[in-house]
């Protein structure tokens, strides 16, 4: 079973003290060992977002390679969604409007994923037909990656963390686009249907139109992210009734041909989850999170899987009795990616819980 470091919310002093003891715990200096770059993975949070990983935590990750001796940069991926993240240049104001500069990091922000999310590099696994996976270059380009995610629920996966952070954060945007392809929305009650356009507010890529009074779909252009079927005030609209497992099976399947392509590319990796500010949605909702959970603490391992686990069962301790669990929190299973994850070899479903 693998280990899983967790120091407690009670025994943590400052940001550099909680890292600084992860990062030993880990022996990340001998894991790191005959490396130079580390590229240091985050989720910078959306414009209006609160509650995403500090950058303070960030900046004592920096300052503890440095003074071994690695040199770092701090990256993230652009998002699939036309917004305020969806191109490098974009992704970097709101970087440095939530703190990730230069000066308050010790070390630049990097966008992985190129000008517009496209650069990457092509990774082909046994179990994904039809599609290769495309990771983002910079994590190619890297000697080592430090994997810095926030515990949190997320309304497709239940959960979002290390696996997460993996399958969604470490591509480009055509596998994002793959992951969510099977969440299509269509017109599935026509009589329900008022007419109203909220459908056609609701789409930042433009993929939705009124034709005769009912919605038409470009598929060409729709990124299956659901948005339109959440804002329907009337419930016409929908998406495949196996939509939500067949997208926590591809991030599952996702993730690990990342961990695959690490391992291949000989690409030393460790997991670090912060599990303070516990939200119900992720760190892409652009306002202030709903918190679920009293501040649990900080969790760490080389397996992302395990990390997860432990995190997921951890905070379902620390969370106000009203939400119930993740499971009850947005109607998901937050295993079934981790399972599908594990059956692929990304990591281990049982883990050591080591206190500190």
């Amino acid at each position: 079973m693998a280990e899983v470091f967790f120091l407690p919310v009670e025994k943590a002093a400052t940001p550099r003290k909680v890292m600084f003891k992860l990062l030993e715990e880990l022996i990340v200096e001998e894991l790191f060992a005959g490396c130079n770059t580390v590229a240091i993975k985050i989720h910078i949070g959306e414009r209006g977002n609160t509650t995403y990983v500090h950058p303070s935590y960030v900046a004592a990750v920096v300052s503890w390679l440095r003074e071994r001796g690695f040199d770092a940069f701090v990256t993230d991926t652009t998002t699939l969604y036309v917004g305020p993240r969806s191109t490098a240049i974009s992704c970097m104001e709101v970087a440095a409007e939530n703190g990730f500069t230069l000066e308050s990091l010790g070390a630049p922000f990097i966008v992985a994923d190129g000008l517009k999310g496209e650069d990457g590099v092509l990774y082909k696994c046994e179990w994904i037909k039809g599609h290769v996976v495309e990771i983002a270059r910079a994590f190619y380009e890297a000697d080592a990656i430090l994997v810095v995610s926030h515990g949190k629920g997320h309304g497709m996966t239940g959960f979002g963390g290390a696996i997460k952070n993996l399958s969604m954060g470490c591509v480009t945007k055509a596998t994002k686009r793959y992951q969510h392809s099977p969440y299509r929305p269509f017109l599935a009650f026509p009589e329900l249907c008022t007419g109203c356009g909220e459908c056609v507010k609701a789409c930042a890529q433009k993929a939705v139109t009124l034709v005769e009074g009912k919605p038409v779909f470009r598929y060409e252009q729709c990124i299956s992210c659901g948005g339109c079927v959440v804002r329907c005030p009337t419930h016409a609209l929908a998406v495949p009734e196996d939509a939500i497992e067949e997208f926590n099976r591809r991030v599952g399947w996702v993730a690990a041909a990342v961990v695959d392509a690490f391992r291949k590319w000989r690409k030393p990796v460790a997991y670090i989850t912060v599990a303070e500010q516990i939200t119900k949605l992720c760190d892409c909702v652009p306002k202030p999170n709903e918190i679920v959970a009293r501040d649990v603490g900080f969790l760490a391992s080389t397996d992302p899987v395990a990390v997860d686990c432990a995190s997921i069962d951890l905070i379902e301790e620390y969370m106000y009795p009203e939400y119930g669990g993740f499971a009850n929190l947005n109607g998901v299973d937050p295993k079934l990616h981790l399972r599908e994850a594990s059956a692929r070899g990304a990591g281990e479903l049982e883990y050591v819980l080591v206190k500190l």
